[in-house]
C-alpha cells in the first residue's frame, strides 16, 4: 500500500478552497486540479509500505501526537513549486507555526526511529490543489499572472493526524484514511 501521513482538512475548509479557486480553474488547459475531497497537508510521505511496516508506523505516530494539543492552522496565498517560470505544483501556503512545526517534527523523527526514511527537505507546510501537466512554455502564463495578486485565507483546528492510503486510478490519485490519531484534549 502506498500510503503518508495527513492533516486532512475539514469539508467545510476544503469547500472554500475550492470555491475560492474556481475562477482560476479555466485559466489553463495544462493544469489537473485536485478534487476537494483529496485537499490535505501532507506531513511525511512513506511510500509503499507493508503490513508490518504498517504496523510501525501507527505505533510510531500514535506515540509521536500523544500529548500534543489540537491547535489552530491560517491557509492562505497561492503559489507554485519549484518556482513562476517552470510550474510543477500549485499550493495553498500554511503558516509554519510553532504547534505545526512541533508536530511534523515528532511525525518525521518517530517515523525515522521506526525504521521509515523521512524527507530530509525543509518542512514547507502546503496544501497541493493541482498539478501541471505537459507544461510547455507559456502554458501557464495566465495562472501564474493571475496567482501573484490571488488572495485566500482560512484558519483550521488541528484535531487528528491520519495514515493515509493513496490509490492511483487513471482519473487520478484517490487518498483514504486507514488510521486515525486524535491529538490530546
Amino acid at each position: 500500500m502506498r500510503a503518508f501521513v495527513a492533516v486532512n482538512l475539514p469539508p467545510h475548509e476544503r469547500a472554500a478552497i475550492t470555491a475560492a479557486l474556481a475562477p482560476l480553474r479555466d485559466l489553463s488547459a495544462a493544469v489537473r486540479w485536485v478534487p476537494c475531497e483529496s485537499l490535505h497537508l501532507t506531513l511525511e510521505f512513506l511510500g509503499s509500505i507493508s503490513q508490518v511496516e504498517r504496523e510501525r508506523a501507527e505505533a510510531a505516530l500514535a506515540s509521536a501526537v500523544a500529548g500534543v494539543e489540537p491547535f489552530a492552522l491560517s491557509l492562505g496565498g497561492f503559489g507554485c513549486f519549484p518556482d513562476r517560470r517552470r510550474p510543477s505544483v500549485w499550493w495553498i501556503g500554511v503558516e509554519p507555526t510553532a504547534p505545526l512545526r512541533s508536530l511534523h517534527s515528532r511525525v518525521r523523527d518517530g517515523l525515522s526511529a521506526a525504521g521509515f526514511e523521512t524527507d530530509a527537505r525543509p518542512f514547507h507546510p502546503h496544501v497541493t490543489v493541482a498539478r501541471t501537466r505537459n507544461a510547455r512554455d507559456g502554458a501557464c502564463r495566465a495562472l501564474v499572472e493571475a496567482s501573484a495578486t490571488f488572495e485566500f485565507g482560512v484558519a483550521v483546528e488541528v484535531r487528528s493526524i491520519e495514515l493515509m492510503r493513496s490509490d492511483t486510478l487513471p482519473t487520478g490519485a484517490r487518498y483514504s484514511p486507514v488510521a486515525t490519531f486524535p491529538l490530546s484534549h
